[in-house]
């Protein structure tokens, strides 16, 4: 009966709300899926669920069986359209980076079957190696390769009811990539906070600098001052803060990078500088929310733009406001991008004696592998040895 309603929704090409055992075992379940076009709801059994047609009695699988409620549709763009969203809804809210990589290959991999008339959700693992040497030969590296991988397994593809990504075959001719165009390690030095310190020192007073050199200073204080991504400081917002009398706390709510079950957002905390009032992002903070008063209407984003209409900005622009000042101080941004800030802070904390348990808390890692793998860098310095040897 159900497998003949199915037919007839594709038949028609009809868009309906499908209410239905939740049975997997059945051969028509599998044609249901193809065709949703939004999430389905699990309605958990229960004795009040379902009774027999034409009679009062409770079904006889009232302990067992689970219905599910979905909206369904026989037109083959809206099946496709949610199909494409699906793999993202695994991924992490705050790693927009991530997401647009898992789309980009998605859609070279939709692209791909499509030319070569072949089904993009049941395949072979010989047409995923068949993909994966064309992005080889088109000249993609070995990480390309490897988000490749992952995008495909994002995507749901299993043979054997293995993820794509950990096939053997895969495996070995993704290590088979490695040999012959293996990745090329990061620098494991990182620049030195004093020289952004020494430009951030020599635009003050605060109360005499441009509303854009107060905000580019604001912006690369509070990532130096809290190691913190540029999204954070993108989802700050005036009605998580807290004035306090030496400080102003933000508590983040939304979803961010590091974000999982049980996990709880590092507040984000502006604290007062007394030593050195130049380098002060409390009083840079109260100079910036008296500036934007009159600009800020409606908005509940700490950062605006300084150029109208005065909007909040998104994690690209605080990025490249955060590059900006790298390269004023001197910093080769072909290098080090805005990211590296986290690393240069924390590596200078730990350089200064923080504890670790200090460092990992502020910038939001559960474990010491994460920052001495991928953050704890040597801080560059000039060349003492040379400088005092060409002295004459």
């Amino acid at each position: 009966m159900i497998g003949r309603c199915v037919k007839k929704i594709i038949k028609d090409k009809a868009d309906v709300l499908f209410v239905g055992p939740l049975w997997p075992t059945q051969p028509w379940f599998v044609q249901v899926m193809k065709l949703l076009i939004n999430n389905p709801y699990v309605i958990k059994a229960n004795k009040k669920l379902l009774t027999l047609p034409y009679k009062d009695i409770v079904h006889p699988l009232e302990k067992t069986l689970n219905l599910m409620v979905c909206r369904i549709s026989g037109t083959d763009y809206k099946t496709e359209e949610f199909q494409r969203k699906l793999p993202l809804l695994s991924w992490h809210h705050g790693d927009q980076e991530l997401k647009n990589n898992i789309k980009t290959y998605i859609k070279k991999w939709f692209i791909f079957c499509l030319e070569r008339k072949e089904d993009k959700f049941h395949t072979s693992v010989e047409l995923v190696l068949e993909f994966l040497t064309y992005l080889f030969e088109c000249g993609l590296s070995y990480s390309a390769l490897n988000s490749a991988r992952s995008a495909l397994s994002a995507f749901g593809l299993t043979f054997d009811n293995v993820p794509v990504g950990k096939h053997p075959l895969v495996i070995r001719f993704l290590k088979g990539v490695y040999h012959l165009r293996p990745t090329v390690h990061n620098d494991v030095n990182i620049w030195d906070v004093s020289i952004v310190l020494r430009l951030l020192r020599r635009l003050s007073p605060v109360a005499d600098i441009s509303v854009k050199d107060l905000t580019l200073k604001l912006v690369m204080l509070i990532a130096l001052t809290n190691a913190t991504r540029s999204q954070s400081i993108h989802l700050l917002k005036l009605s998580n803060m807290q004035k306090q009398k030496d400080c102003f706390r933000f508590k983040i709510f939304d979803l961010l990078k590091q974000s999982r079950p049980g996990y709880k957002n590092p507040e984000v905390i502006l604290k007062s500088f007394p030593p050195d009032r130049r380098l002060c992002v409390y009083l840079e903070l109260k100079e910036y929310l008296k500036r934007t008063v009159d600009i800020r209407s409606e908005e509940d984003s700490l950062i605006l733009s300084y150029i109208k209409p005065h909007k909040k900005v998104s994690c690209s622009t605080i990025s490249r406001w955060i590059k900006s000042i790298m390269c004023r101080a001197g910093i080769d941004t072909s290098i080090f991008k805005a990211h590296s800030t986290r690393s240069a802070s924390t590596s200078k904390a730990k350089r200064n004696i923080v504890p670790y348990s200090d460092i990992l808390a502020k910038a939001g890692w559960s474990s010491s592998t994460t920052f001495g793998k991928f953050y704890d860098k040597t801080v560059t310095t000039s060349d003492v040895f040379a400088e005092k040897v060409l002295q004459i």
